[in-house]
């Protein structure tokens, strides 16, 4: 199926989103339909970063599939109540055999396909993968969540509530690594404070920076490294595969710190980058990705 042949039940995807927690402008999925036994959705690409080879970034594609995994489970559940699909682990894998480069931004559609292999009252887990527009698939996937009903999770943190209301849900905002610092084989980097656009549909009125966006900076950060280290004639690079855990939601107002270091020695043909998230001395997320030159 090509995203040229797919037809947009705008009843599924109005009935499904307001099951999740997720909206815009970080949830851009369009044209939900059933697909065999799970969902099929189209994405027009928003971000590549420019040192990241394509068609479509490793931590992008983990957005994506992660919330139309959400509308997955979503759509299998018997009950009619709202929940917040939390991912807790991610398992990416590149199948895409070119060595696609483009420019920072595209705007490339994508097809992205998804079906439950999980399918429990508080876990959930999905499988999925993502098409270019040739049909081509660029990268499969898995995504774990932890499934909390929505007044559940009100209760739980109820004292990371911030009023979202004004904040704009026109184009969903990315705060960028303006400093790297350099040790021998590993880069940290301060993100900094965590504001509440930065966060903007994810999630209304308590804003936590989306493990997506974590694992986006976890490969800019492990390019980085890899660049410090001249692997690559040309500055570009792919992610082979990838890990990724979030240990606990990063809400707005935390400040967030990241570090990367060498696993494997970085004059391996495929260096292995791992990462972690810390909000002081606390890990918030963690992951593990093998890095590739062009």
């Amino acid at each position: 199926m090509s995203p040229t042949t797919l037809n947009q039940p705008v009843c599924l995807l109005s009935q499904l989103q307001s099951f999740i927690s997720v909206e815009a402008p970080y949830n851009v999925l369009t044209q939900i339909e059933n697909y065999n036994d799970g969902l099929s959705a189209i994405v027009t690409n928003e971000f590549l970063n420019k040192y990241e080879g394509g068609p479509i970034a490793c931590g992008e594609f983990g957005r994506h599939l992660a919330i139309l995994g959400s509308l997955v489970l979503a759509n299998t559940r018997t009950d009619s109540c709202k929940h917040y699909y939390l991912a807790t682990n991610a398992k990416i894998e590149r199948v895409y055999e070119d060595t696609c480069i483009k420019d920072v931004i595209t705007n490339d559609d994508f097809c992205f396909y998804a079906r439950p292999i999980l399918n429990e009252k508080r876990l959930g887990g999905i499988k999925g993968y993502v098409t270019d527009e040739k049909g081509k698939v660029v990268f499969s996937g898995e995504v774990y969540y932890q499934i909390i009903p929505y007044n559940t999770f009100e209760k739980l943190f109820r004292k990371r509530r911030l009023d979202t209301s004004a904040v704009d849900s026109s184009i969903f905002k990315r705060k960028t690594i303006k400093k790297f610092i350099h040790n021998d084989l590993s880069v940290t980097a301060n993100y900094g404070e965590v504001s509440k656009e930065h966060c903007s549909g994810h999630f209304k009125n308590y804003p936590a920076l989306p493990v997506a966006i974590i694992a986006n900076l976890f490969m800019e950060l492990g390019i980085e490294l890899c660049k410090k280290h001249k692997l690559g004639s040309n500055e570009k690079f792919i992610v082979k595969g990838a890990q990724i855990e979030a240990v606990r939601l990063v809400f707005a107002t935390e400040k967030v710190q990241f570090k990367a270091i060498f696993k494997k020695p970085f004059f391996t043909s495929e260096p292995t980058v791992l990462f972690h998230a810390f909000v002081d001395d606390e890990v918030v997320a963690k992951g593990i990705a093998q890095i590739i030159a062009l």
